[in-house]
């Protein structure tokens, strides 16, 4: 046989209040958490956006070529051939 140590409970809504809310206990916690990691994720969209934005302005020079209508193999072939005479 085990003993059981009594506990003294004075106050009687404290059983109850733990019978009517105990079983929303595991949704509060996952309310708790996915809203605490949402507002991570959020900030880091939000930080990818703004990268995102900023990678605009840095263009890469062949898409430049491209723009403005120089060709990529002339500028190669222009440098190698200056290379070439010196």
């Amino acid at each position: 046989m085990v003993w059981i140590p009594w506990i003294p409970v004075y106050e009687k809504w404290v059983p109850w209040a733990l019978f009517i809310l105990g079983p929303f206990l595991p949704d509060a916690y996952l309310w708790w958490y996915r809203r605490r990691y949402e507002n991570k994720l959020h900030a880091l969209v939000a930080d990818l956006a703004r990268e995102g934005e900023t990678l605009e302005a840095y263009r890469p020079l062949s898409e430049v070529h491209e723009a403005l209508g120089i060709g990529t193999t002339d500028a190669e072939s222009s440098a190698a051939s200056r290379v070439r005479s010196r």
